[in-house]
């Protein structure tokens, strides 16, 4: 009796986990469906400056190239090793005969699902009891941040704590930017298989494939540096 609770529970998390991911895509979907006749929704994503960055990364990884450089100024920067998660996952797209704003929506829904389930993996490796490991999982799908009270226009409201930065949204985090949620994995895994190493008395296996994850892991972070008008402004006062 005992192990039918247990394969009913396991169904339940992952019927909860699917439930968010596909929560997370409902706006997507609904997008999709109200673009106008002899048009598309491109799938833009987040904030669309920065979706059209990534896109741009993804072309030059889908050309071929994994050296990138910025496209999004008219001056000419060299090709780096950078962003190399975007320039791998172009290269995947050439494969697989996709456009690059559909590697980019299915990589959100990966990673996604890679995240949730490394989670789990760290939430077992905490609680061995399962009731806990369970309440574990759900806080981190559900849970949001604090709520305040804050006055808007001189009225007091409800508001959700850091509500500006969309990571902490609960439905929106589950499929949340490629790079951001690949680099969470890596740190999950980090603190879930470290302490294993540490245990067994002996050296972390394959090094150097933890190494190149870490260095992805930091290159996903790394901005392009441009010298807008701005810039060339902040420049002059400071010199």
């Amino acid at each position: 009796r005992g192990s039918k609770w247990l394969v009913c529970f396991e169904r339940i998390l992952i019927s909860v986990a699917f439930f968010c991911i596909v929560v997370s895509l409902v706006p997507d979907l609904y997008r999709i469906s109200i673009a106008p006749i002899n048009t598309f929704f491109p799938l833009v994503h987040n904030n669309k400056e920065d979706f059209f960055y990534y896109l741009s990364l993804l072309r030059q990884g889908y050309e071929g190239h994994l050296k990138v450089a910025s496209r999004m100024s008219s001056e000419v920067f060299p090709s780096v090793y950078i962003q190399t998660l975007f320039t791998l996952l172009g290269l995947l797209t050439k494969i697989l005969g996709l456009q690059v704003y559909h590697m980019y929506f299915i990589s959100r829904i990966f990673f996604g699902t890679l995240l949730l389930f490394c989670s789990y993996l760290l939430i077992k490796s905490l609680y061995p009891r399962k009731v806990f490991q369970y309440s574990a999982f759900l806080f981190i799908c559900f849970s949001t941040g604090f709520w305040t009270i804050q006055s808007v226009k001189g009225a007091p409201q409800l508001i959700q704590y850091l509500t500006y930065w969309s990571r902490f949204d609960p439905v929106i985090r589950a499929t949340y930017l490629p790079h951001h949620v690949f680099s969470t994995c890596l740190g999950i895994l980090s603190v879930f298989l470290l302490p294993a190493w540490a245990n067994c008395g002996r050296p972390p296996p394959l090094p150097p494939i933890k190494g190149a994850m870490s260095l992805i892991n930091s290159s996903a972070f790394i901005p392009f540096c441009t010298r807008s008008s701005e810039t060339e402004m902040i420049i002059e006062a400071l010199s």
